[in-house]
């Protein structure tokens, strides 16, 4: 009888099992809730030059080259010039000893991209008219000590992201100089027009 009473209880069990109502839980869910992200980029150019500092040997050879890397990123479009100059005269001087501009010569050697408008040329730096297109006012303003453009694009001809590397050597000329310790500064930038 506990056999039969078992299998009975077990049976009942089952029957209400199934009829019993089976509890359910609704979902709950807090929202969504929503972020806006923003970021600006404003426009951007540089220049950099290195190394800081060029020594010329016997002979006249400069130590290295100058590389100059002039990275951009633009909305808009722009054209873009780089140049190269002395602010007075004299390239270098001891006391009063003096190297005038007419003694460097430089060498440009400018890579891509094309759009960029690169000058590949040589020259002497004492350029008495404007480095790039006649009447342009992002000439240095010692044009008489201009050594050249880097590079002078087309009017809005660079847009987006990128780089150009020049590499500009420099020698002296008409040497040897009266003993003395020499220095001067050479200065370059790129503007946009």
């Amino acid at each position: 009888m506990t056999k039969r009473l078992s299998s009975v209880l077990v049976s009942a069990l089952v029957v209400l099992l199934t009829i019993a109502p089976v509890q359910t839980y609704a979902a709950i869910n807090s929202g969504t809730q929503v972020v806006t992200l923003t970021y600006t980029q404003g426009e951007s150019l540089s220049l950099s030059a290195s190394p800081s500092a060029i020594s010329f040997g016997a002979g006249g050879a400069a130590s290295g080259p100058i590389t100059l890397v002039t990275t951009w990123n633009f909305t808009n479009s722009y054209g873009l010039q780089g140049d190269v100059w002395f602010t007075t005269t004299t390239a270098l001087s001891s006391g009063s000893s003096t190297i005038p501009v007419s003694d460097i010569q430089y060498t440009n050697a400018c890579g891509a991209p094309a759009s960029i408008g690169c000058n590949n040329a040589s020259g002497i730096c004492n350029l008495s008219g404007p480095s790039g297109t006649a009447g342009n006012s992002l000439d240095p303003p010692n044009l008489a000590n201009n050594c050249g453009n880097l590079y002078q694009s087309a009017p809005a001809a660079i847009t987006g992201q990128g780089t150009n590397t020049t590499t500009v050597t420099l020698a002296l000329l008409n040497g040897p100089f009266p003993a003395g310790s020499y220095s001067g500064t050479l200065n370059f930038d790129a503007t946009t027009f």
